[in-house]
Order: structure tokens, then C-alpha cells, then sequence
């Protein structure tokens, strides 16, 4: 039964039931075959599926033999091997009445030509609303008593955390920090001691666009590298002098609109990373 329906620049999905969630299927037969082409390796909830969707956010996507079509970044406006673009770029652009621009994603099913291209940002859009629906049935609360121990953990011995358990650590560090106080936050208080690892774990997670704040961020710092010293970052801070100020309200504006695809991407990584099945 359809519970709502979805429009992204004009390709139709609505949540039916599936799994125990529920998930996006594609409304318009015309359609199918290209968001199939996409969304059957992002719509998965399982960690495969998280993966898959880091992937696409980092422009990585999919491709190969042996899966019945390929999935690939085309970088717009620079094409030399799309012949039929052109074309359907200008049409996108009627039709949306707004410029194309960035990555376009082609998409070959069964290694024929028949399904066609797809702006990123629509399919980052489509992701974060999938991942929205799976992670309804969590919250932070859910999963409080293993953060304490993780939180303990990390205090203890930093290194001693495991890949997926850094990811959570400093990720969810980062979401708290930059609520509480905004993305300074973690530079002037506890946080930036391990910023290059949060860098690294939010490309994971595949937000990379978020990872990119921090190093805008980072390079405002003497050298372009924050102090481990929180004193001496704070006085890096302090000589600012509102200098930034305009440039930090920017970013805040840009990390908040996209918190809750943060918050609830980590969420299903840690139950499908770190939890017990």
C-alpha cells in the first residue's frame, strides 16, 4: 500500500511495503528501467547497500561485468564519449527551467543503451530520503548504552577503537559538537584532535561535501593545521577576530541542511557496522 509518494525532478517514487520499513519503488513505467539501474544497488538496507550508497555520494558508483549494467559519474558540462548529452541535457533544463550542472550519472542496463542519465544531486536526494525511511525506526536512544561504552572506550584509548567504531565515535562527536554550539564548536572545545579522522570517516559515509567544511575550516588555522592544544586553538580563534564570522555562518547554514542525511546514515552504519545482528 502507498504511504506517500516522492517527486525528484520529475521521476515518481513511493514508499511501499518492504522489508519491515518499507522502501521506495518507482511509480512510472517509462522510468523503471533507469532508476532500477541506480536504485537497485542503493536501496538495499543491509551493509552492502550502506556501502553502495557512500559510494554514489562520492561519485564513485557502480560498474562491471557480470551485474547486467554499469553505473558511472559523466563530468558535465566537459562530455566526449556521450553522443545523445547534449540532447538531453537541454531538454532536463526545459523542463526543470534551471541549469545543469555537475555530475550527471549514465546509466547502461544489460549493456544496451536504454536508460539514460541522471543529475547527481537527484540521486543524492532519492539516497537521503531512502536512508530517512530505514532509519525512522531508530533513534539515538536506541543504541545509548553501547555509545557510553564506546565513549568510554575512546577516552581510554583512541587507537584502540576499531574502523567502524571510530566512524561512529567521531562522526557522532561531530553532529553533537556542531548542534551544540555550531561547526566552531569542535575547534574550541574537545573534537579537533581528531579532525583528520573525521574527514576521513565522513568520506566513508560518504558525505564528502561535509568533509569538505572541515578542511575550509581547518586551513583558517595557522599553517592550515588546528593545534592539538585546545588553549592554543582557542587563541587561533580568538585572533580571528569576527574575521570569519560570515564565512562560519555559511557553513552552518550548509552542515545543518544536510544533519538529518548525516544522522541517519550513521544511524543504519551502526546497526548494520557495529551492532549485534
Amino acid at each position: 500500500m502507498i504511504q506517500t509518494e516522492y517527486t525528484f525532478d520529475g521521476y515518481k517514487l513511493s514508499i511501499i511495503a518492504g522489508y519491515a520499513e518499507g522502501h521506495l519503488q518507482y511509480c512510472q513505467e517509462e522510468t523503471k528501467q533507469q532508476l532500477g539501474a541506480l536504485l537497485a544497488e542503493v536501496h538495499r538496507p543491509e551493509p552492502e547497500g550502506i556501502q553502495n550508497r557512500a559510494n554514489f555520494r562520492n561519485r564513485e558508483g557502480k560498474g562491471g561485468q557480470g551485474i547486467g549494467y554499469g553505473c558511472w559519474a559523466v563530468d558535465s558540462p566537459e562530455i566526449t564519449s556521450e553522443p545523445d548529452y547534449d540532447e538531453w541535457k537541454t531538454r532536463w533544463e526545459q523542463e526543470n527551467k534551471r541549469s545543469l550542472e555537475g555530475y550527471v550519472w549514465a546509466i547502461w542496463v544489460a549493456w544496451e543503451r536504454g536508460a539514460g542519465y541522471m543529475p547527481h544531486e537527484t540521486l543524492m536526494k532519492i539516497i537521503d530520503t531512502q536512508e530517512a525511511i530505514f532509519a525512522k525506526q531508530y533513534s539515538h536512544e536506541d543504541f545509548h548504552e553501547e555509545w557510553c561504552k564506546l565513549v568510554d572506550k575512546a577516552m581510554r584509548d583512541f587507537s584502540s577503537l576499531t574502523a567502524s567504531e571510530r566512524l561512529w565515535y567521531t562522526v557522532e562527536s561531530l553532529i553533537n559538537g556542531v548542534c551544540n554550539g555550531g561547526i566552531i564548536f569542535p575547534y574550541i572545545n574537545s573534537g579537533a584532535e581528531h579532525i583528520h579522522e573525521t574527514i576521513a570517516d565522513l568520506i566513508t559515509l560518504g558525505f564528502p561535501d561535509i568533509a569538505d567544511l572541515l578542511k575550509h575550516i581547518n586551513a583558517l588555522f595557522p599553517n592550515g593545521e588546528p593545534s592539538q592544544d585546545i588553549d592554543e586553538r582557542n587563541d587561533a580563534v580568538g585572533a580571528w577576530n569576527g574575521e570569519h564570522d560570515e564565512f562560519l555562518d555559511k557553513c552552518d547554514t550548509q552542515f545543518f541542511a544536510r544533519c538529518d542525511a548525516l544522522e541517519a546514515a550513521l544511524l543504519l552504519y551502526v546497526q548494520h557496522k557495529i551492532l549485534p545482528p
